[in-house]
């Protein structure tokens, strides 16, 4: 159960695809990313909720779609908002259930990445629980609209390599669009515009994973907001980081982080070249 202590949004995944193993896991989100897009679209709620998300074959997917919406073929996504009487309480959510073959073969005739598919599936599938619908023109401007401002506040969500894709080069890109990824989802509009990491240390040791990175800003200011009163947001942007990564890597990571001010980096091209802006 992908969870963490200072989110309201208590979400339960279930690999569900027959013979469930890592050949047919293989280019599927982990729960932290399902986590990270589902929490995208509640960024409004005051109250703490739960949710499930339930990962399943084309089978599957085509029962429930036969069943609950009487067409026999399987779906990208189905949403179950639930419901209950008058006067009962509950934090439950709702359940999505998302065919990962049809969402790989979308995003294949799309032209999109999967990780990108896989996220619009997730934020549309949550706006559906919270009770929006495009059966109206008016209707499905306001949901797409929605969305797009939902995954417009989504950075950089990291392509799936397999193991014999990575280079040093990609695992360090990936390294610094994890950081970056939790800095904007713990700031959001406080986010400094002009803010990149540079991965300064990538070792590996036996089980083990050394990175250093370093969050440049270009004002004072903007460095207090990133490292938060008491070090808070850079204690929380590393620990959320470094379970992604260790996730990723599948090997314990020992993540270190600073941040320091390049006073109008964004402008120098020699920093531009350090940051690897050049290519």
């Amino acid at each position: 159960m992908a969870n963490d202590s200072q989110s309201l949004l208590e979400l339960d995944v279930q690999f569900a695809m027959a013979g469930a193993g890592s050949a047919s896991r293989q280019g599927i989100p982990t729960s932290h990313e399902f986590h990270r897009w589902a929490e995208a679209a509640l960024t409004d709620i005051d109250h703490a909720v739960e949710m499930v998300i339930r990962v399943v074959d084309e089978r599957e997917s085509r029962e429930l779609n036969g069943r609950y919406r009487a067409q026999d073929k399987p779906t990208n996504v189905l949403s179950f908002p639930f419901t209950l009487p008058a006067g009962v309480d509950s934090s439950h959510l709702g359940d999505l259930v998302i065919c990962a073959p049809v969402v790989k073969r979308e995003a294949r005739e799309q032209q999109k990445r999967e990780v990108d598919h896989w996220a619009h599936m997730v934020v549309h599938g949550v706006l559906h629980l919270r009770g929006m619908d495009h059966q109206t023109e008016a209707q499905a401007h306001a949901m797409e609209t929605l969305e797009k401002q939902v995954l417009a506040r989504l950075p950089f969500s990291r392509p799936f390599y397999d193991e014999d894709q990575f280079t040093d080069r990609s695992e360090r890109f990936l390294a610094a669009e994890m950081i970056r990824e939790q800095l904007t989802l713990r700031l959001h509009q406080e986010l400094p515009y002009a803010l990149t990491v540079e991965i300064e240390e990538f070792r590996e040791e036996a089980g083990l994973i050394r990175i250093g990175a370093i969050v440049w800003v270009e004002r004072a200011g903007q460095k207090q907001i990133v490292i938060g009163k008491g070090g808070d947001v850079l204690k929380h942007v590393g620990s959320r980081a470094r379970r992604e990564l260790e996730e990723l890597f599948e090997k314990k990571v020992f993540l270190r982080l600073w941040v320091k001010v390049s006073r109008d980096w964004s402008d120098n091209e020699r920093a531009l070249r350090q940051f690897g802006y050049d290519e």
